[in-house]
């Protein structure tokens, strides 16, 4: 069996190093949210951009991540092969 969607969302303790050793084996994942993951830094993102590369939606709304337009910018270049949907508090990059 596949994990296809995982919705992190609202997880205090989703860190870095717990996406990097646990979500990063779901090799196959195509939507996962992260929403308001207050402790996934850039590098953790670069993790997900690196080895999901079957992800088609990313939610990472309300996040450090994405707290200014340079980081958002930041998190484009990283998933240069998804499309953005973004909108107030909301910001979902999607394939």
């Amino acid at each position: 069996d596949k994990f296809l969607h995982l919705d992190l969302g609202y997880c205090d303790n989703i860190t870095d190093q717990s996406l990097e050793h646990d979500i990063l084996n779901l090799v196959d994942l195509e939507v996962l949210s992260l929403r308001e993951c207050k402790l996934i830094t850039m590098d953790g993102l670069k993790c997900v951009s690196e080895k999901l590369k079957q992800l088609r939606v990313l939610n990472v709304g309300r996040t450090s991540t994405c707290s200014t337009i340079e980081l958002r910018d930041q998190v484009l270049e990283m998933f240069f092969h998804v499309k953005v949907c973004s909108g107030g508090e909301k910001f979902v990059l999607m394939k």
